[in-house]
């Protein structure tokens, strides 16, 4: 594994202010809350929590099941870029209220589908975002995607998550989930398991703890 010379507490959020954030976003939609909790206990991709289905999420004895797809190719000749995997969490998890609160709404809409669809009625939408290029010029571009009967964007969630919390980005449940599990003496092969992703790719979620970056960073001598 690649040394470990960052620490960056702001990539990692802790209980407290998770409790606090998931609370403003229960006030902004009760799909937010939700959609923040997977983030919370899973640490999955934004587009891999926005395309669970209905289906794909249950619960038996004391653990809730999550059905997720990958939403990213292993290599440049990979066939297919979306393989199901399964992840459980302990029902007593502060955040798993959430997602069963929102389960029991959804279900009694009767929806099917998607677990977190689209709001919008066109078929098509056309975004302006505004980026920084490599000369530190700000420019703005548009992205046209399909959205009619499809699952609710990553860049809609984007913009409710900073609705509820300025400081908050989807990507950031994925950082602490890495460094907190990697904190509590993950090995190199549980957090490219919890990820899914390479052993020089999990390095890079893992930002917070002095005794944490010298025992990675020796097992790497």
């Amino acid at each position: 594994m690649p040394k470990i010379t960052t620490v960056r507490e702001e990539y990692v959020i802790y209980a407290p202010e998770w409790k606090q954030t998931l609370q403003d976003a229960e006030q902004e939609a009760s799909w937010l809350s939700a959609w923040l909790a997977f983030d919370c206990i899973f640490g999955k991709r934004r587009n891999e929590i926005c395309r669970l289905k209905r289906r794909d999420v249950w619960t038996r004895g004391k653990y809730l099941f999550a059905r997720f797809m990958v939403g990213k190719k292993r290599s440049k000749t990979a066939l297919l870029d979306r393989m199901p995997y399964t992840k459980k969490k302990v029902l007593t998890h502060y955040a798993t209220k959430y997602i069963l609160s929102y389960l029991e709404e959804y279900d009694k809409q009767g929806f099917e589908g998607y677990l977190f669809p689209s709001d919008r009625t066109s078929s098509s939408i056309t975004v302006r975002t505004k980026f920084t290029n490599k000369v530190g010029e700000k420019e703005l571009k548009e992205y046209t995607y399909n959205v009619e009967g499809g699952y609710r964007s990553p860049q809609d969630v984007h913009y409710w998550i900073k609705k509820a919390n300025p400081k908050i980005w989807a990507h950031l449940g994925r950082h602490t989930v890495a460094t907190l599990a990697a904190e509590a003496g993950a090995t190199e092969y549980d957090i490219c398991n919890i990820l899914d992703v390479s052993p020089r790719t999990a390095s890079r979620y893992v930002h917070h703890g002095t005794k944490l970056i010298e025992r990675w960073s020796k097992q790497n001598e």
